[in-house]
């Protein structure tokens, strides 16, 4: 009787210790899970956040790229600009210095602080222009040093009210064979703000008139945006035809 109690006795340790590894066995197991879980997480978050440093780091070194790109465009366009600029004091140093005829001397002129008018330029007519050519001069001139990526074109000389008038068509450049900001340049840009179009008035107005000239192919001169009379609210002085005084 005591040995089959005891033989019970070691098949229900035998039972408890197979029972509890089973526990253990399912606990290390499920430990184990959640372990794996936890890395998978882990490793998907190391794998985002990897990424995402390497698109922060891409776009670190785009943006690098353009801004060197940028300044080295802006320091081209500032080093074309002051060559131009030497230039062209250099031809104002010349044309102060000289004795010119006065028949000879274009004048161009800017507004103040005050809003009043000032000689900002001076120009040399060729005396062997014919009157034609000396208007389309004078177009290709102001288009030149004062109305960047535009075009000034003078259609004809008409005679309107006994007056020798130029029509003056203004127009953008084709934006399809160059940089985009050229397109609506006029309107966007020279035509804005009441200090900018009144500029864009007396250089265009006295620039094509100059009333300091005594022998002058033009008595007036009427301007054109896009072959369309010009109605924009900064330069109302565009909308009519102008006398010489």
């Amino acid at each position: 009787m005591k040995k089959t109690l005891s033989f019970i006795s070691i098949i229900i340790l035998l039972l408890a210790a197979l029972t509890w590894q089973q526990f253990h066995m399912k606990t290390l197991l499920l430990t184990n899970k959640i372990l794996q879980e936890k890395v998978d997480l882990y490793k998907s978050q190391f794998d985002f956040l990897n990424h995402k440093f390497n698109k922060i780091d891409e776009t670190h070194k785009k943006t690098i790229e353009d801004n060197a790109d940028a300044y080295s465009k802006a320091l081209q366009y500032y080093t074309v600009a002051l060559t131009r600029l030497n230039e062209e004091l250099e031809q104002q140093v010349e044309i102060i210095s000289h004795d010119y005829k006065k028949e000879s001397l274009l004048v161009f002129k800017l507004l103040d602080d005050e809003g009043l008018p000032y000689i900002d330029h001076y120009g040399i007519l060729s005396p062997n222009l014919t009157d034609e050519d000396k208007v389309k001069y004078l177009a290709s001139y102001l288009q030149k040093h004062y109305f960047e990526n535009v075009s000034i074109d003078v259609k004809s000389v008409e005679i309107i009210d006994g007056k020798r008038t130029a029509i003056v068509n203004l127009t953008n450049l084709d934006s399809s064979l160059g940089d985009k900001t050229t397109q609506n340049k006029w309107e966007n840009l020279y035509f804005q703000g009441s200090t900018g179009g009144s500029m864009t008035e007396i250089i265009l107005i006295d620039g094509f008139l100059q009333d300091q000239l005594v022998d002058w192919p033009l008595d007036a001169v009427r301007f054109l945006y896009k072959n369309e009379p010009i109605h924009f609210e900064h330069v109302p002085q565009l909308e009519h035809i102008h006398y010489r005084n």
